[in-house]
């Protein structure tokens, strides 16, 4: 990881910790009001719904611990890769090719004892390393053998490609005054080349050994010269020298004593070297694994900073060291040595982890975790060059791996591939021929794919480039399809499980959340088929969840309305009248929800403060609660008919929220009950002292619904004790009086026609459950009324509608006694 990337790292950490303490310090202080914030911001979060601010606050707390966990990942000491450049072994130097020191004797001593040698080995072990790294220097100072690696083989026709291959070969490692002579040899001049090597070894006083590297290579790309199609045999080295002019000049070369030759090649085609036998039994070198310790000394040599350089691992000893001994130890747990292509593979895949230690190396899966990203980075590769999808490419791998240990590799021929290919693109063949042969050719130079030949049919077959490769790519596919392969799994645990054990065998709610994403994403390694029942019957693990997050949204959504019903009342006061504010405030309390709702209604018959504020501006405020809404009245009316029970009215003490249920019940005027009626009346019996003049001209104009099924005095406990009620008792005054003197005294004082109307019909409903004696009395205050002082028109018309009704009263009690 470059310093660049990690100061990117940090910067990333930091603004997620402060977009999380954002979101969190608002959405916590919109819930708590708190005056710190700037207006801007509560208006902005007062505008959002609940539901938004509970997310804000948990994505803000999410944030809050994935900053801090990125902060905590920076500030504590590990192992980084500085240069990832310097975890690539590298098969030209010399202090990364270990543990061959015999292999490399042995080698140079058959290299001068001999003309012609065989180097075999597996895929992997470092054939070319050993002779690019340790032939190579060794000689390089020999005055017997001068070394000329030849690699670069051409793929247009098999003569000019060994002529070229061999002619920059030699450009490459000769001194410049030596040069001349294959400087002007064409493709095709082959007894150029023969007369310029005589002449070489003569003029240097060495003998050239030229060292075929990557034979195999050259056999593969003209597998029809070597292997004849229809003859399942190799050719042999006469008939080589009879078809190809380059080989005769090297076998005529050879037993002349002019040149060594070295051919390096894989031992699984090692059939192919008899070709080649130009000489009886020449030596074999069979070039084996690396064992364990030479491996781990190189892991350690990697980590050395150069001289006056920058280190390719920050701080190893915080990490690294440790990590070292476990990659030496996973890559040989199955044998005791291991293919230094196989440690190139893991330290490739080193520089993706963000720390070097064991844990780290553990959660990417270890070495064959590592193993599956570089095998999917190399499919990513071959699709972008040949246009293949990456699932098509990633199964045909997995086809390539023995389906039952999983650990070696099988040949499947191209044709079948190919078909597999057509049936599941839908495309035209030669189209997908085309994309195929890219596809081969990216995968074949980076050393995962091998190509063989079919010795009976001459098929093109394919493997994998060797055996622990399988590793990786059964890694790579199940991590491809771990959600499919989970799926799998838990769906056969849940059908084998004991009743007991079904709950538990179903599917977490984070696995299932993740199984419904990538599903929903249309990904093709996910897919429900048989299961469906399974995921359906999983869904039931959500629903604890699903409750508590549930029930924890309705208690702060609860607790936010109450919070906010609590601030409304506070900016009511009505001083004097109705201000513009408390309007605004009023149509939001219209607005507000049914908790807020609930709040008021409770409180209002609860709560002294908030019922004498109702008592200011009763309609202002039952507009707002109710709103024309039945639902909202009826819920309102049963609160205030709760509210009236009649034993709990207080003989002494704030009666406000009593008046404030009487008030409400009579300005909403809900159709009752005798028994709601009776609790009305004697309410307003015993709260007659505390009602105003404009209060009792609403709560009378209920009174009169009663008729004549309601009597305070027969009717209400403790009536004839209440020294404050409306109607006297039987022993004093008529029943009514003090009802009818309220009633008279706020006609005189009122102007207002809709009042007196009212006052008048009260008026009247009170007088005809008078006996005589009280309508006589209320007739007489009546006409003391009308001729006193200067009563306007609608005054006498209450006060004649008032007379009306009391001397009806005297009529009837006269026509009784007659």
């Amino acid at each position: 990881m470059t310093q660049v990337e990690q100061w990117t790292k940090d910067l990333g950490g930091v603004t997620t910790l402060l977009a999380g303490l954002t979101g969190l310090f608002g959405a916590l202080g919109n819930l708590l009001k708190p005056d710190w914030l700037p207006p801007w911001l509560r208006e902005w979060l007062a505008g959002l719904p609940v539901g938004w601010q509970v997310a804000l606050a948990v994505l803000g707390l999410s944030l809050c611990g994935a900053g801090g966990y990125l902060l905590w990942r920076r500030g504590r000491r590990c192992s980084r890769v500085l240069r990832p450049e310097g975890l690539r072994l590298d098969r030209a130097r010399k202090e990364h090719l270990v543990g061959r020191e015999d292999d490399l004797a042995y080698l140079l001593d058959l290299c001068r004892a001999n003309t012609l040698v065989f180097l075999e080995g597996e895929s992997g072990t470092g054939k070319s390393a050993l002779v690019t790294a340790g032939l190579l220097p060794a000689l390089h100072d020999d005055p017997g053998l001068l070394p000329v690696i030849v690699e670069n083989w051409g793929r247009q026709d098999w003569i000019g490609a060994a002529v070229s291959a061999t002619r920059e070969a030699l450009l490459e490692c000769l001194p410049e005054d030596h040069r001349e002579p294959f400087r002007n040899l064409n493709r095709s001049d082959v007894n150029g080349l023969e007369s310029a090597l005589r002449d070489l070894k003569a003029s240097i006083r060495r003998t050239p050994l030229l060292v075929f590297d990557q034979f195999d290579d050259y056999q593969t790309a003209f597998r029809e010269q070597f292997l004849p199609p229809g003859k399942p045999v190799w050719i042999t080295p006469a008939a080589l020298c009879k078809r190809n002019a380059f080989w005769r000049v090297i076998a005529g070369l050879l037993k002349s004593g002019t040149i060594h030759v070295l051919f390096v090649t894989r031992n699984d085609i090692g059939g192919g070297l008899d070709c080649v036998r130009f000489l009886a039994e020449p030596p074999r070198c069979v070039l084996p694994g690396v064992k364990r310790a030479p491996i781990a000394a190189l892991l350690m040599n990697l980590a050395q900073t150069p001289a006056g350089g920058t280190p390719v691992i920050a701080d190893p000893d915080a990490g690294w060291t440790r990590l070292a001994e476990r990659i030496a130890q996973d890559l040989t747990r199955d044998r005791d040595w291991l293919l230094p292509q196989q440690l190139s593979i893991v330290l490739r895949s080193l520089s993706d982890l963000a720390c070097l230690d064991v844990p780290s190396y553990e959660r990417a899966g270890g070495a064959e975790g590592l193993e599956a990203r570089f095998i999917q980075s190399e499919l990513e590769a071959a699709e972008s060059a040949s246009g293949v999808k990456l699932a098509l490419l990633r199964e045909t791998l997995f086809s390539l791996v023995e389906p039952i240990s999983q650990r070696k590799t099988i040949l499947r021929p191209e044709t079948g591939i190919l078909e597999a290919w057509v049936q599941a693109t839908g495309h035209d063949a030669d189209a997908v021929r085309s994309a195929l042969e890219k596809a081969r050719e990216r995968l074949v130079r980076v050393e995962v794919l091998r190509l063989r030949l079919d010795p009976e049919t001459q098929a093109m077959r394919w493997q994998l480039d060797h055996d622990y490769l399988a590793r990786g790519v059964v890694a790579c596919v199940r991590k491809a399809a771990k959600w499919q392969i989970l799926l799998d799994e838990a769906a056969d645990a849940y059908d084998q499980a004991p009743l007991r054990g079904c709950w538990s065998a179903l599917l977490g709610p984070g696995v299932l959340a993740r199984l419904l994403r990538e599903r929903l994403r249309w990904r093709p390694e996910v897919h429900f088929g048989m299961h469906r029942r399974y995921v359906a019957l999983s869904g039931l693990r959500l629903l604890p969840a699903i409750t508590v997050i549930a029930i924890a949204a309705f208690m702060v959504h609860i607790g936010r309305e109450w919070n906010e019903a609590a601030e409304l009342w506070k900016r009511l006061e009505f001083a004097d009248s109705i201000s513009e504010q408390e309007i605004q405030t009023l149509d939001q309390v219209r607005d507000a929800g049914s908790f807020a709702r609930t709040f008021f209604n409770a409180e209002v018959f609860r709560t002294p403060s908030v019922a004498g504020k109702f008592l200011k501006q009763p309609h202002a405020v039952l507009h707002a609660l109710v709103n024309l809404d039945p639902e909202r009245g009826r819920a309102l009316a049963d609160r205030a008919w709760s509210a009236l029970a009649v034993e709990e009215i207080p003989a002494e003490g704030d009666k406000r929220p009593k008046l404030a249920a009487l008030l409400a019940l009579a300005i909403v005027e809900p159709v009752a009950t005798d028994v709601l009626m009776v609790r009305f009346v004697c309410a307003a019996v015993r709260l007659v002292k505390a009602i105003n003049k404009e209060q009792l001209v609403i709560i009378t104009r209920v009174i009169k619904l009663s008729k004549d099924r309601i009597r305070p005095d027969s009717m209400c406990p403790g009536f004839a004790a209440d020294d404050s009620s409306l109607i006297r008792p039987r022993s004093g005054p008529p029943a009514g009086v003090g009802l009818l003197d309220a009633l008279l005294a706020a006609m005189k004082s009122s102007t207002n026609s809709n009042q007196l109307a009212a006052l008048g019909q009260a008026y009247a409903a009170v007088a005809a459950k008078l006996d005589e004696k009280g309508a006589r009395e209320a007739v007489s205050a009546l006409l003391a009324a009308m001729k006193s002082g200067r009563p306007d028109s609608r005054q006498l018309a209450a006060l004649g509608q008032a007379y009306a009704a009391a001397a009806a009263k005297l009529d009837e009690k006269g026509r009784a006694r007659r």
